[in-house]
C-alpha cells in the first residue's frame, strides 16, 4: 500500500511539473497526419518540373514543382547576389495579385511580413561571412487536402551543372493560411514559369477548381 501511494504521489508531482508538454502532445495529435507530412522536411522530395529563374541576364534561382508523398508543393528557391531587389521584386507581385478588395488579401500581408523579416535575417547573417556573395532563401507554398501553408527556409545549396541541389535547410517561418490563398499562388507563380496550360499545371499540383 506504502509503493502504490508513494507510486500515485510521484504522478501527481510529474503531471503537476510539465502541463506544456502534455498541451504540446495534444496539439500534435490534434493535427492531420497529412499536414504533418507536408510540413515535414523530406530528403526524396521528387522534383516534378524545374525552372531557373532569370532577370536582365542573370539567375536568381528556381522554381521548382514538388510531390512530397499526398503533399504538393511550389518552391521558389532564391540564390542571389541581389536579394533584397529580388524580395521586392516578390513584393510588388503580391500587392498587383491580392489587393485589399480580394479574398486572400490578409494573407498575403502575413505572407509578405514573414519574407521580409527572412530575408533581412539572411543578409544579416550573410554580411558576417565572408566568401560567396549569394543570398539563399527558400520559399515553400504547400497543400493537401486537409491543410495548407507557406514555410520559409534558409538552405544551403550549390550550384551542380545547370541544377541548384539543396544539401540542408534550415526552418525559419511557418505560416498556416487559408486554402484559396495558397492554392491560388501556387498556380499563379508556376504559370510564370512553366509553359503549360492550366490544366497540365493543376493536375501536376493536384489543385481541385
Amino acid at each position: 500500500m506504502r509503493a502504490r501511494s508513494r507510486l500515485t504521489l510521484l504522478l501527481v508531482h510529474v503531471l503537476a511539473l510539465a502541463p506544456g508538454a502534455l498541451m504540446a502532445a495534444t496539439v500534435a495529435s490534434a493535427q492531420q497526419p497529412a499536414e504533418l507530412e507536408a510540413v515535414a522536411e523530406r530528403p526524396r522530395d521528387e522534383i516534378l518540373r524545374r525552372a531557373e529563374i532569370r532577370s536582365r541576364g542573370r539567375s536568381h534561382g528556381e522554381v521548382r514543382l514538388v510531390a512530397r508523398g499526398e503533399a504538393r508543393a511550389v518552391q521558389t528557391l532564391l540564390y542571389s547576389k541581389v536579394l533584397r531587389k529580388v524580395v521586392a521584386r516578390i513584393r510588388e507581385k503580391e500587392a498587383a495579385n491580392w489587393p485589399a478588395s480580394r479574398p486572400g488579401h490578409a494573407d498575403s500581408l502575413t505572407y509578405v511580413a514573414a519574407l521580409d523579416r527572412a530575408g533581412e535575417q539572411v543578409r544579416e547573417a550573410a554580411s558576417a561571412k565572408q566568401g560567396d556573395r549569394r543570398r539563399q532563401l527558400l520559399i515553400e507554398f504547400w497543400a493537401t487536402r486537409s491543410g495548407s501553408g507557406v514555410k520559409l527556409l534558409e538552405p544551403r545549396a550549390q550550384r551542380v551543372e545547370d541544377e541548384l541541389v539543396i544539401s540542408d535547410a534550415r526552418p525559419m517561418e511557418q505560416l498556416l493560411l487559408s486554402r484559396e490563398y495558397v492554392t491560388q499562388s501556387m498556380l499563379l507563380i508556376a504559370r510564370e514559369h512553366f509553359p503549360l496550360d492550366d490544366e497540365e499545371l493543376r493536375g501536376l499540383l493536384r489543385l481541385a477548381d
